[in-house]
């Protein structure tokens, strides 16, 4: 939670002023995880392919990617996704 006071915001080419007034702003970021599934929760075409564990990439608790046959494989697609989430945010910055 970040709080400000009393400090000048520059939105669409103008100056906004904000004075004796508290504003305050929570950065949200995701939560990029990799889970694993084992047993009966594997896919079928996994399973029949003799796979007992896979795992997905969960983004904020939803699943973004997988199942994937290898953690190493989940790990990389982790990887992506937290860089590309870095660049778009990092992009933001520079556009504000």
């Amino acid at each position: 939670m970040v709080t400000i006071e009393s400090t000048d915001f520059r939105a669409g080419g103008q100056a906004l002023k904000v004075d004796s007034t508290q504003i305050q702003l929570e950065v949200v970021m995701s939560h990029i995880d990799v889970v694993s599934l084992v047993g009966s929760a594997v896919p079928a075409e996994l399973r029949s392919d003799g796979h007992m564990a896979c795992w997905l990439l969960m983004v904020d608790g939803q699943p973004k990617a997988g199942p994937f046959a290898s953690r190493e494989a989940a790990l990389a697609c982790q990887a992506v996704w937290l860089l590309s989430t870095a660049a778009r945010d990092e992009g933001a910055a520079l556009l504000a």
